[in-house]
């Protein structure tokens, strides 16, 4: 008995000093690709809530992604691997400009990566809970708007996302109905509708 304890203590040590990076790969492996639905609040530094939003994810990889959110504050962001497509259907306007390395190093993009680009980009922590792990992300860089990024899991599953900015102001997005596996190739196609104006930056 007594040995059997020692070997659950040393488990229990080894995964706690294990490298959070490569802990936090561990933990992101399964969603590489998936799609989720998510509630989206936004607050102010004193807890003031300035809004909330529901819409879905769909994500392949770093560079293509899709991003939709449900009206009052309805937008598609469509990145394709080359362009990023943003519809503003109150609008009635669509803006197209190069997918730039800026926004393949954005949070949602962080689902996506490998140890390497996450190593290079953020000091990551990790906080144990009961019932799974919460890592830290702080951004490398001096010059980036976000001070840190939370990413929670339960179970080995994915929970939530949150992003504090330099100012305090901080945006948390819980994910619900996870589906992993990629989504259809035409999920991440933009498709332009008549009587919409395009704005084409590239």
């Amino acid at each position: 008995m007594i040995r059997l304890l020692v070997i659950l203590s040393m488990t229990w040590t080894s995964t706690l000093m294990a490298d959070p990076v490569e802990r936090l790969v561990e933990r992101l492996a399964p969603y590489r690709t998936f799609s989720s639905s998510f509630t989206q609040e936004t607050r102010t530094p004193d807890q003031r809530v300035l809004e909330v939003r529901q819409g879905s994810l769909y994500l392949q990889g770093p560079r293509v992604f899709r991003w939709e959110t449900a009206a009052p504050y309805a937008q598609e962001i469509v990145a394709d691997g080359s362009d990023l497509w943003v519809y503003d259907p109150d609008l009635a306007q669509v803006t197209v400009r190069p997918l730039d390395d800026t926004l393949a190093e954005s949070p949602i993009a962080i689902l996506g990566s490998g140890i390497d680009a996450i190593r290079d980009q953020y000091t990551v922590s990790r906080i144990v809970l009961d019932r799974g792990d919460r890592f830290l992300l702080e951004p490398n860089a001096r010059d980036q708007m976000v001070s840190v990024i939370e990413l929670t899991f339960h179970d080995d599953i994915l929970v939530s996302l949150g992003v504090r900015d330099g100012m305090g102001q901080a945006t948390h997005i819980r994910f619900t109905n996870l589906a992993s596996g990629t989504p259809p190739p035409q999920t991440f196609v933009f498709g332009l509708s008549d009587g919409v104006d395009l704005i084409d930056g590239r």
